[in-house]
């Protein structure tokens, strides 16, 4: 077995693990905070074991072709996943206040009779804290804003004194993300009149051929520079054939270690994923060979999935358009991903020539919950700066 697919099913088997300890944990402390019979607590038993394997049951029905199942073990599947996430982060942070306050009334030697309950009502707010706060996540989700970005350049030629691009990314397209959000979201790009429309990576999550409404959505884009794309870890993981057809669909020029451009003066390049060398139909062609074979040609933007940057090329590129991070998606979890990446979300001075953006992405990906992490199209609107 090759070593990449050793570290993936190593990954994937801690992650079940994590999931699978989590449930442990919130059963634990439900059966001893609440007076529950045996009957609810098998009932609720039997539901968390399916919920566990819920993202299973969700591929098998999907690739057999049951929809209905698939769609309605997407939505509680994904939902109760987005939920007990925030329930055992709330939890876990009472339970240690729990254990500190009775360790600090011990050493006092002050009685501790009111702390006789607490689990029960530390468990209850937390049931109720996750809720509330997926409710709002859930409607957050769907309501994708317009983050409005000005800059200068004296890179832009004289005949293009402003330039204006619209970046998606991350939108995920999957059974609870469909044909309703991706007509808003081109509407909204639409109103916008972008020269350029771009995609970093992770544009779906199933096979969306057959979805008419998506693909005219897509089609119903057409700004006069063109609109290309890159692929993020999920086109290979989804299907890269299928993504790559997908994209030609929906009028998308993919590149792939490859550069365009769309007019004089203007070049637009793309990477490849990294995560896709261990799949078929992948450029190792990376931002530093790309552009060590152009020519200079004015304002330069690369498409790069993850935002990670070469010190090789950030005096050769304007705009590096870049996405994965979600923005964390789900407080708190933000927190943690803001420490794994450099560059988390927002606009980043990355020398005298470039600037990096770093998409919160469109969509969402596995639970339909943005909780303080809004979606948004990125707006781009770029005047030519005389030297």
């Amino acid at each position: 077995m090759h070593h990449s697919t050793l570290a993936f099913v190593a990954f994937l088997l801690i992650v079940i693990g994590v999931y699978v300890a989590i449930h442990a944990y919130i059963y634990y402390r439900m059966r001893t905070s609440l007076e529950l019979g045996k009957i609810a607590n098998l009932i609720i038993g039997i539901f968390f074991i399916v919920m566990i394997f819920s993202p299973f049951i969700i591929r098998i029905s999907e690739s057999r072709g049951l929809s209905l199942m698939s769609v309605f073990f997407s939505y509680t599947g994904y939902m109760w996943m987005g939920i007990i996430s925030i329930m055992v982060i709330s939890l876990f942070f009472l339970d240690i206040l729990h254990l500190a306050a009775a360790k600090v009334l011990a050493l006092l030697e002050i009685k501790k009779e009111f702390l006789k309950h607490i689990n029960k009502y530390t468990f209850l707010f937390a049931v109720i804290l996750s809720l509330l706060a997926s409710s709002v996540g859930f409607f957050e989700a769907k309501n994708v804003r317009i983050t409005r970005i000005n800059l200068e350049s004296h890179y832009l030629p004289a005949d293009f004194p402003l330039l204006k691009i619209a970046q998606l990314s991350d939108i995920h397209i999957s059974q609870t993300l469909g044909g309703d959000f991706i007509t808003d979201v081109a509407a909204k790009v639409n109103s916008l009149n972008p020269d350029i429309v771009v995609i970093t990576g992770d544009v779906t999550d199933i096979d969306p051929r057959k979805n008419k409404r998506i693909i005219n959505a897509f089609n119903s884009l057409n700004p006069p520079l063109g609109k290309y794309a890159v692929t993020g870890n999920h086109e290979f993981y989804a299907g890269i054939e299928m993504s790559m057809d997908f994209y030609t669909m929906c009028g998308f020029r993919l590149l792939k270690g490859e550069t365009v451009t769309p007019s004089e003066g203007i070049l637009v390049a793309g990477v490849d994923d990294e995560n896709g060398s261990r799949f078929s139909h992948y450029s190792d062609t990376d931002e530093e060979r790309l552009l060590a074979s152009t020519e200079e040609s004015g304002f330069t933007i690369l498409l790069k999935h993850k935002p990670f940057v070469s010190d090789a090329v950030k005096d050769k590129i304007d705009l590096q358009l870049s996405g994965h991070t979600h923005g964390g998606q789900i407080f708190p979890f933000s927190l943690l991903v803001r420490q794994v990446y450099k560059y988390f979300h927002g606009l980043y001075r990355i020398s005298d020539r470039m600037h990096l953006y770093v998409s919160r992405g469109t969509g969402y990906w596995g639970p339909p919950i943005r909780f303080l992490s809004p979606p948004e199209i990125t707006f781009f609107e770029i005047r030519r700066k005389e030297l």
